[in-house]
């Protein structure tokens, strides 16, 4: 079929391709498919792409997969999006992956997410964040996640922010650690805040801070309490 003819095709005709039928779709046939019909694909279809079909995929076609479509791929799929494709994503879109799918995403693909895509991500996908993926975010991604967001990383990932991303940290994000959050934090991590950051820590933070904890702030953070 050209593409002509394959653009022609319904999206009830669409829906009833068999993953052997979808199979036999070249890239250049998948490319000229509409978002409409990209999005009355079975969930099954997209993901038995392959990952030339994936890359044929273009902005639009992504932007038109539904979110049960999204649900249901698997690491090895979403391994197969391109950076371009990752953040032609929308909220909605980045909301239906799931937390492992996110923690799949390579550092090339997580540099791809916009700030706005990163405010998305919900206390599930957070929590199912390793230390490399905490690594992989940069410090504008870190900055933009609410204050919700920061409480649900766990502790040792707050432990695994590097300096750069630790100053990136509002004084309201600082607030919102756990008291476990904050004793995960070295020396160096501690004597990095900003006493910006340190001003913003609570009373209930400050309590829960033990000896060896409020012995690595510096005479100039204690002074900014």
């Amino acid at each position: 079929m050209t593409t002509t003819q394959v653009g022609g095709l319904t999206t009830t005709q669409v829906r009833g391709l068999s993953t052997t039928d979808f199979g036999e779709l070249t890239s250049t046939q998948i490319g000229a498919l509409s978002a409409a019909q990209v999005g009355a694909l079975s969930a099954t279809n997209v993901s038995s792409l392959d990952a030339t079909q994936t890359a044929a995929l273009t902005t639009t076609q992504v932007k038109g997969l539904a979110t049960t479509q999204l649900s249901a791929l698997s690491t090895t799929d979403i391994g197969e999006f391109t950076a371009t494709q990752v953040g032609a994503l929308s909220n909605a879109q980045i909301g239906a992956l799931t937390a492992t799918n996110i923690s799949a995403l390579d550092a090339t693909q997580t540099a791809a997410l916009s700030t706005t895509q990163v405010k998305e991500l919900s206390v599930t996908q957070l929590k199912g964040l390793s230390t490399t993926d905490i690594d992989e975010l940069a410090d504008t991604q870190i900055a933009a996640l609410a204050t919700t967001q920061i409480a649900a990383l766990t502790s040792t990932n707050i432990g695994a922010l590097d300096s750069t991303q630790l100053g990136a940290l509002t004084a309201a994000q600082i607030g919102s650690l756990s008291a476990t959050s904050l004793s995960t934090l070295d020396a160096t991590q501690t004597g990095s805040l900003t006493t910006t950051q340190v001003g913003g820590l609570t009373t209930t933070q400050l309590k829960s801070l033990s000896t060896t904890d409020f012995g690595e702030l510096t005479s100039t953070q204690i002074g900014a309490l």
